[in-house]
């Protein structure tokens, strides 16, 4: 036996049967088309226009946010070596912390040349780490650099851009995702 819910139409008030396999239609009555979305437990109806324009945004946070991490990454031109040091110590803490490792050695910064290979896992290390910041380490990312910029190092760049990151992420998860 199929579950039904039964959901009310936000435009209508006529009433609705949501069965499981069911992701989107329309109101018999007033024609209104809707999506449905489920989580925790919860099934919810959104207008398909509304819907709609959460995809759009939602896609241009996502570019956004590629681009503000892409700038962190690449751009170092312009930005004084201390800065630009910094920041990647900073971020080496966040892969430290993550791995539940001390500060006994430099995931980033060996003592040792890096090989080729060795290069690119580096690399690699940084952009996926960049990619994956939450917003709560971004914000501890940003309240140490506020202590670096105290002690004279110019990292207002990296500020500006973790800030507008926390702001992009947070709107991110408001919609869901």
């Amino acid at each position: 036996m199929t579950a039904i819910t039964i959901l009310t139409c936000h435009t209508c008030g006529n009433q609705l049967e949501i069965t499981p396999e069911i992701d989107r239609f329309a109101c018999a009555q007033c024609g209104t088309e809707f999506v449905v979305r489920r989580g925790g437990g919860v099934i919810t109806l959104v207008p398909m226009a509304e819907e709609s324009q959460s995809r759009s945004r939602i896609n241009d946070l996502r570019l956004e946010i590629e681009e503000l991490q892409d700038d962190l990454w690449q751009r170092r031109e312009g930005i004084p070596q201390d800065a630009v040091y910094n920041f990647f110590v900073l971020v080496d803490q966040v892969l430290h912390q993550r791995r539940g490792t001390t500060k006994k050695k430099s995931f980033l910064f060996g003592s040792r040349i890096l090989s080729r290979d060795d290069h690119a896992k580096w690399e690699e290390d940084i952009k996926q780490t960049l990619c994956s910041l939450t917003v709560r380490e971004l914000e501890t990312m940003i309240e140490k650099c506020a202590g670096l910029i105290k002690k004279k190092v110019p990292m207002q760049h990296y500020v500006t851009q973790l800030q507008r990151l926390v702001t992009l992420k947070s709107e991110l998860v408001s919609l869901g995702h």
